[in-house]
């Protein structure tokens, strides 16, 4: 059968290609131990609506803000030696996974992904640029790469590789579409209110959903299962547990997998047959199922850098739970607590009840050995961050915002605490939200986007 893509599909069969509508309030959140004191009366508000509502753009240790903004790099790579030790250029992408953006970079450059390196993740559905490091290259290697999904720029050569965590933070310009009534005295004077709270007092620094995997969100089920041993329940649920949260046309996919769950071959099949490109992941796990049948513990190395994300998803979850049961127990909140992967009694004894909860205490530490890159110690988060506000202005869709965060905190978290967020869409939505096309890029990046901008709306690819 003929490969199809995302959007060949879509065109087919439109009416399984419509995000569910969700709205992110407090019996949501709570699945992934987030609470957050007076989420009951917040305003509704939608994001990410389409990807150009929600930029993100990175800031350098140095303070440099690495923009979104559209640049030929083939004049400026003119300039550069034909090799050097290590090519730096800004990465900027709409609609994909920091991953997958570097796994098809990888593809078009020729080399292993682990020669790509990148200071933090970004947002799947949005505009982001951030700065990569490539190692093993020629600059006329380089100079071919072209995608309609991403583009690179500010191409320098240089030594050495960047790594996790070197980065100052992020600026955001993010597009809030929220409801008629929002722009009541009473709804202002409240989003005034927690605004200036966050401003100058800090919100709670809670992973939020993207770390959870969107559009499924159950990542961290995988992450637990990883931790107790059970990684054929891990590749299982991976190929065949439909979310309530992901489009109708994956959740039929899955459910013919789980139909011929353990036949590896006719669960390849399947695949092959929807959006192969939508499946990468499960792809590679069938792949190497076929070749290794019941090898689960090697499919999983085959993905080796999501299987860690996944561990770290469960983890975050844990660290939601902490902080939300201080609140809902009116304890007192530390400045920083400790993330729950560590091997430092203190820290186990502050989630030993949520590990006891969860039927694992002391943490089976052991089955993690087969991933050498997950590391068990001390390292602590801060938990109240504030947040620098550049902007906040009134349009006729709803409040544009312009502001920055530090590392390792979410847009979306800060806005979870003025706002009750709503993804998907359905015909209520659509009268109660003006979910009009709005451009809000530069013209030169609209352009270079436009066919990912375009017939996006209220649509979550995988």
């Amino acid at each position: 059968m003929e490969k199809k893509s995302f959007e060949e599909r879509k065109a087919e069969f439109p009416q399984q290609f419509i995000a569910p509508l969700y709205v992110e309030d407090a019996k949501f959140l709570s699945r992934f131990g987030i609470v957050i004191p007076g989420k009951e009366s917040f305003p509704l508000a939608y994001v990410k609506h389409t990807p150009q509502d929600f930029v993100v753009e990175e800031i350098s240790p140095e303070g440099l803000v690495y923009t979104i903004e559209y640049k030929d790099f083939l004049q400026n790579i003119r300039e550069l030696p034909e090799s050097a030790p290590t090519f730096y250029a800004t990465l900027v992408k709409c609609s994909l996974t920091t991953f997958e953006a570097i796994r098809v970079l990888a593809e078009q450059l020729g080399c292993s992904v682990e020669n790509v390196q990148y200071a933090g993740i970004k947002d799947l559905r949005a505009v982001t640029a951030q700065r990569i490091s490539i190692r093993g290259v020629t600059r006329d290697q380089i100079a071919r790469v072209v995608h309609p999904q991403f583009f690179l720029k500010d191409i320098e050569a240089g030594k050495g590789v960047l790594t996790q965590g070197e980065l100052t933070g992020n600026r955001f310009t993010i597009l809030v579409r929220t409801e008629e009534s929002v722009h009541t005295e009473f709804h202002t004077q409240n989003i005034v209110k927690n605004l200036i709270s966050a401003r100058d007092h800090g919100f709670y620094n809670f992973f939020y959903l993207q770390r959870f995997g969107t559009p499924r969100l159950i990542n961290y089920k995988w992450g637990k299962d990883i931790l107790l041993g059970n990684y054929e329940a891990v590749i299982k649920s991976l190929l065949t547990e439909a979310s309530d949260t992901e489009l109708l046309y994956f959740k039929d996919v899955r459910s013919k997998l789980g139909l011929c769950y353990g036949n590896w071959i006719e669960m390849k099949r399947v695949i092959d047959d929807s959006i192969p490109d939508s499946f990468g992941y499960e792809t590679l796990v069938l792949t190497h199922l076929i070749e290794n049948p019941n090898d689960f513990l090697g499919a999983l190395k085959i993905i080796e850098q999501q299987s860690i994300f996944w561990v770290h998803a469960y983890m975050s979850k844990l660290f939601n739970a902490c902080i939300s049961d201080l609140l809902v127990s009116n304890k007192a909140v530390p400045a920083h607590l400790p993330l729950p992967l560590s091997h430092e009694f203190q820290d186990l004894l502050l989630y030993k009840k949520f590990f006891e909860k969860e039927g694992m205490y002391p943490p089976p530490w052991k089955n993690l050995r087969p991933f050498p890159k997950i590391r068990t110690a001390h390292r602590e988060v801060f938990v109240k961050p504030k947040v620098t506000i550049h902007m906040a202005d009134v349009c006729p869709e709803g409040i544009r915002f312009s502001f920055s965060l530090d590392k390792g905190q979410y847009a979306t978290t800060f806005l979870s605490h003025v706002f009750n967020l709503v993804s998907g869409v359905d015909p209520e939505t659509e009268n109660r939200f003006i979910l009009n096309h709005v451009q809000s890029l530069s013209q030169k990046t609209y352009e270079y986007f436009k066919d990912s901008l375009e017939g996006t709306a209220a649509v979550v690819e995988e």
